[in-house]
């Protein structure tokens, strides 16, 4: 698949996709996915209209209303499970994945919402007949979560702060709409393909607890050596590479999301002290954990 870029007006992105310094006027926006399926993504630039955007926060109390929605609304489940009907379908979303609510169609909730749940939630409109051709699922497991927990806190703050001008609004969404129809990666049969997806996955499961090369290699059985070549070579980067890059993602959205202590999200992102992470985490992005923090100063949080 190719790679292709464009260029939003009025829209600004992290300075080197690392953090949220300099936010500029224009925005280039590397693109995993065919040229026509990116253009069709600038071509909504004129039709979008964008609403208003929340983080929910559940107690335990209260259930989804039920209702017929105007607009598409956009759900990322940040902790719990969340389960909607939608007309006679019933729709499931756990942590990490997104449910998309589409206009026209009545929702409600399939039972109280269970304490702990958390989720982000953006209304869009969009007529019909440009939506169409993006073909919009009603669920969907994106390939980076973390990214969509940047896009999303960043237009929060900016709609707190009263920075969000349409122009930017447009942006962000496109932005989210773009990282939501990143094609997965395609199931291969070969050998190498195989590896690459489980040594993924089970760095997904293990990295807060140190995951080492070497247990890799004994759990898929093959020689550490022989492991990390055939993931440089799919990959780009080395497996050891690969787990601080995981570890830095999770760290950048318990930052953003969380008041964990930093010797806290240490020990969750799987580093051995908050000196250590401080120190991984300031030459992988340029910032100390607390500058980074201070970038997303509000939660935007709504309790039921």
């Amino acid at each position: 698949m190719e790679t292709t870029s464009f260029i939003l007006p009025g829209a600004g992105f992290p300075a080197k996709d690392n953090a949220c310094i300099n936010r500029v006027n224009t925005c280039t926006i590397p693109l995993s996915m065919s040229p026509s399926a990116s253009s069709r993504l600038v071509a909504l630039w004129p039709a979008l209209r964008v609403e208003t955007a929340g983080l929910f926060i559940s107690s335990g109390e209260g259930r989804h209303a039920a209702r017929k929605l105007r607009s598409f609304e956009l759900i990322l489940v940040r902790s719990g499970h969340l389960r909607l009907h939608e007309g006679k379908e019933t729709l499931s979303a756990k942590q990490g994945e997104m449910l998309i609510l589409h206009p026209g169609l009545w929702h409600r909730g399939v039972e109280r919402y269970p304490a702990g749940l958390a989720f982000y939630w953006l209304h869009f409109r969009l007529p019909a007949r440009w939506a169409a051709p993006l073909k919009l699922p009603h669920h969907a497991v994106p390939i980076r979560p973390h990214r969509m927990v940047e896009l999303f806190q960043w237009f929060l703050d900016d709609q707190q702060n009263g920075l969000l001008s349409e122009a930017r609004a447009r942006s962000l969404v496109l932005l989210l709409l773009e990282e939501l129809l990143q094609p997965p990666p395609l199931p291969g049969g070969d050998t190498a393909s195989w590896l690459t997806t489980s040594i993924e996955e089970s760095i997904a499961e293990d990295f807060t607890r140190q995951p080492r090369l070497g247990g890799l290699a004994k759990k898929l059985g093959y020689s550490a050596d022989y492991l990390d070549r055939v993931f440089k070579k799919a990959k780009g980067k080395t497996i050891p590479q690969f787990i601080r890059e995981r570890r830095i993602e999770e760290a950048r959205s318990l930052l953003i999301e969380s008041n964990l202590l930093l010797k806290e999200i240490a020990q969750r992102c799987g580093y051995a002290n908050a000196a250590h992470f401080t120190r991984s985490f300031q030459a992988a992005t340029g910032l100390a954990p607390q500058q980074f923090r201070a970038l997303y100063p509000n939660k935007h949080i709504n309790l039921h």
